[in-house]
């Protein structure tokens, strides 16, 4: 166990690379600078709402390239100025600003369909609105162009560093996909020792299948709709496009033959192959992780007895030559990935465009989800009454300048699930409290301004840095800064810590409990998404069984793509469907087994695409027969009715073979 933690802190250390430190240091000095230069120069107006705009905008700039860079500064430039804007023209009317901030909250958080980068902005909108609440500017068209301003710098300062550095954001998600993966490798090679017990195996299969699926996703979106990188003749853009490719190849051949560890370590017990293939995979995945060949001399010899194992008739002989196969060619991707044997692949990458999820603004999408069934609708209408609410309760707390934290903390806490909620509250308000007591230990320790102002520089870098991975840190940072910052600006400490202690706690209690409002369980979606997964699968292993080399393997990646994804929706699914309150949570034995069948089931057809090295294979029409009854079974069904009809988890001394995982899942739908 303890060695098990000890990996994923060096994991996520490891994925909190020079990128995020880089980011965060470069979003703290864009804040500071135009702090220092306006309050010198003797005009704390203009410096407290350039630092606004910066701060927020910051936020909303996510990893891309320079298309999705500039696409976020137009938006932004004319978004955030317009909603500081009439903001201030409706501060003085308790009830139009009550109406604004509901229709601007629901209008912007449904523009979370339109892709990840416009909901930020749109979010980050909603929260411009909740500090004009609380520094209620005397002039709107002033602060409006205040904010102007410090849009206009941040994204100066971003551009000027994608145009210098276009393809840096690609590189970091290389890099962090190779990390991962090369963790996913290691998890596998634990399989294949006998004393490595196999419980809770799958669940940290699942976790690091959606990290890596995630990355892949943000891989594609920066390398494929770069345009000046997918030029025919860009000869960078297509070396990406070939690490890209090796990556996610070589994670279908992680998935490939991995989930049989019963009847491997049934079928190898008493030999060294165990051992052997173990070690190997490790000597990969170091390989992989570090980009380094020091081990190449220790991996030829276990590859060497390997082989000298596997010259045999007899079933274990059989087995090592396929164990063998597989290492082989994750060698031969590994050593593409660290471009030992680079090539630039296919000169035609315009066909890529097609691995492109749909982003922009897509009309007939919103439309599609302007209905109550519709999660997005329904969080969009939930936050918007819960901000228009929190506006009133403002007014009675008359005169209290920091009130303004309330619908600050709805936003920050408040998600679609309830268990995500949950979450963010428990990190909020662990992160507060421990701000506020540092940052009252910071002012008792000294009195000077200045030494408290570059502790708040460090509270705010830290904020940056942990915000997307320990938001309980990025909590603990801002509760920080913002006491040392307004202790020095407007004195009362005490007043500060007690407001913020306030205004936290009823909002995190708000968050809660709001979430029983217009409700979102994910335990009802459950049944969609399988039939999701198995379709999806369905189409993966009708295009294997068809690729050949005319249409190469084009056809059966996109399937590939699309069964990761829905694997990976599910997963999502199943893990906030066991955080939702015990009265709904329903009884999840029964598809997490279908679930993990479901996975076999994939990796079991990225092992005969793994196989078949792009020849044609016998077209398998019982499969998916099989596969097309078990969706009919599946839609017919209701989730409360399916069974677990058991798997092994100790030696097997049978192979786990397609045909029967889809017996299986046909038994767990059938009455």
């Amino acid at each position: 166990m303890a060695n098990r933690k000890g990996k994923e802190i060096r994991l996520f250390f490891a994925e909190l690379g020079g990128e995020e430190l880089s980011d965060a240091l470069r979003n703290t000095m864009a804040i500071i600078m135009p702090l220092l230069v306006f309050f010198y120069l003797g005009m704390p107006q203009l410096a407290i709402g350039i630092a606004t705009g910066t701060l927020l905008i910051a936020n909303a700039d996510l990893p891309g390239n320079r298309s999705d860079k500039l696409q976020g500064a137009w938006l932004a430039i004319l978004l955030f100025p317009t909603v500081a804007i009439v903001t201030v023209l409706c501060l003085s009317q308790i009830i139009l600003l009550s109406v604004w901030i509901g229709l601007l909250t629901f209008s912007l958080m449904m523009t979370s369909v339109f892709g990840q980068r416009i909901g930020a902005i749109g979010l980050l909108s909603v929260i411009l609105a909740t500090f004009t609440i609380g520094l209620h500017p005397a002039s709107a068209l002033n602060y409006g162009f205040y904010i102007f301003l410090g849009v206009i710098w941040y994204h100066l300062v971003s551009l000027t560093q994608i145009m210098l550095l276009p393809y840096r954001s690609l590189t970091r998600a290389l890099r962090k996909c190779t990390k991962q993966t090369a963790a996913l490798m290691e998890l596998r090679a634990s399989g294949y020792d006998p004393t490595a017990p196999l419980s809770g195996f799958n669940e940290r299969n699942i976790r690091l299948h959606l990290k890596v699926n995630a990355s892949h996703e943000l891989i594609r979106r920066l390398l494929l709709s770069d345009n000046l990188a997918m030029r025919e003749e860009s000869i960078k853009g297509k070396k990406m496009l070939a690490k890209s490719m090796a990556l996610i190849d070589l994670y279908e051949q992680a998935s490939a033959v991995h989930h049989d560890y019963p009847y491997l370590r049934a079928t190898l017990a008493g030999s060294n192959a165990l051992e052997l293939i173990g070690d190997s995979i490790i000597c990969l995945a170091k390989q992989l992780d570090k980009g380094v060949t020091e081990n190449k001399e220790l991996l030829d010899d276990k590859i060497a007895k390997l082989v000298r194992l596997s010259q045999g008739s007899d079933e274990k002989s059989e087995l090592i030559g396929k164990l063998l196969a597989n290492l082989r060619q994750t060698r031969l991707l590994v050593e593409k990935v660290n471009g030992q044997k680079h090539t630039v692949g296919d000169p035609s990458i315009l066909r890529f465009q097609e691995f492109i999820s749909e982003e922009g603004f897509n009309w007939e999408l919103l439309l599609k989800e302007l209905n109550i069934d519709s999660p997005i609708f329904r969080f969009a209408l939930r936050l918007a009454i819960l901000l228009a609410f929190s506006i009133v309760i403002l007014f009675v707390f008359p005169g209290d300048r920091y009130g303004y934290w309330l619908p600050l903390t709805l936003i920050v806490v408040s998600r679609p699930s309830y268990g995500p909620t949950k979450k963010r509250n428990i990190e909020r308000i662990v992160g507060t409290l421990i701000g506020l007591v540092v940052g009252w230990g910071v002012l008792v320790m000294t009195d000077s301004n200045t030494f408290q102002l570059l502790f708040a520089a460090a509270f705010l870098y830290s904020f940056f840095v942990f915000f997307n991975s320990r938001y309980w840190l990025s909590a603990m940072g801002i509760t920080a800064a913002v006491v040392l910052s307004l202790a020095v600006y407007h004195g009362h400490p005490l007043n500060i810590l007690s407001d913020r202690l306030l205004f936290t706690l009823m909002g995190c209690t708000m968050g809660v409990f709001a979430t029983f409002l217009f409700p979102i369980w994910q335990s009802g979606r459950l049944k969609d998404l399988f039939v999701k997964v198995l379709i999806a699968n369905r189409d993966y292993l009708y295009q294997v069984s068809i690729a050949d080399e005319e249409n190469g393997m084009h056809q059966v990646r996109l399937a590939r793509k699309r069964a990761y994804q829905t694997l990976s929706v599910l997963s999502e699914a199943m893990l906030l469907s066991a955080t939702e309150p015990k009265w709904k949570r329903v009884e999840l034995g029964a598809a997490r087994q279908i679930q993990l069948l479901c996975f076999q089931c994939n990796g079991l057809i990225a092992a005969m695409s793994s196989g078949k090295d792009n020849r044609s294979a016998p077209y398998d029409q019982h499969l998916l027969d099989g596969m097309d009854q078990c969706i009919a079974q599946c839609i017919k069904s209701d989730l409360p009715n399916w069974k677990a009809v058991g798997y092994a988890t100790t030696a097997s001394e049978q192979p786990m073979e397609i045909s029967g995982v889809i017996t299986k899942l046909y038994t767990c739908f059938s009455k």
